[in-house]
């Protein structure tokens, strides 16, 4: 039960990305969000507030992690195509882009059709930071799905939950 929910909260996390300053880039035309966001990305951390407690499910490297989530990665293509690999290897692709004026990622799993909505933290060269706020009793199918797998576990979701992912560049 518990690779389901990891394998779910994932796969939501990414089938399912306020923007900050951008690094300053100092050789080369400025680029935009959407072309920073352009390359493959791992997992950093997974936080989880869940009525009121803060859950830290995992860091890279980390020893005290709730999974092993270090095979994930989240490669977002220039065409707006994706392509998610999940803790177990397996893989899910889809599309994404970046709406609400750069401040929400967008991504729809082909396979299932869910749509996910992330709110965007910060998008730099060196990391990818979202957020997204689940309300108890939603309707929307990706965040059931999360809270579903939350469920799984044993945590409580009658006040839902909030989920934090920092996504650092693949090979870094």
């Amino acid at each position: 039960m518990k690779n389901l929910f990891w394998m779910l909260l994932l796969g939501c996390v990414v089938t399912t990305w306020s923007c900050k300053k951008e690094d300053a880039i100092t050789t080369g035309p400025t680029r935009t969000k959407a072309e920073i966001a352009a390359r493959t990305w791992q997992l950093q951390t997974l936080s989880i507030l869940i009525n009121g407690a803060a859950v830290q499910a995992y860091t890279k490297g980390g020893t005290q992690n709730l999974a092993e989530l270090s095979k994930y990665s989240l490669k977002l293509m220039a065409d707006g195509k994706m392509e998610q690999t999940h803790f177990d290897a397996t893989k899910r692709t889809g599309t994404w882009k970046l709406t609400e004026n750069n401040t929400q990622l967008e991504i729809t799993d082909t396979g299932t059709g869910v749509v996910s909505r992330w709110k965007l933290v910060d998008l730099t060269d060196t990391s990818f930071d979202f957020t997204q706020q689940i309300a108890a009793g939603t309707t929307d199918a990706a965040e059931k799905m999360i809270l579903d797998g939350m469920k799984q576990v044993g945590l409580d979701t009658s006040k839902g939950a909030s989920l934090t992912v920092r996504l650092t560049p693949s090979g870094v």
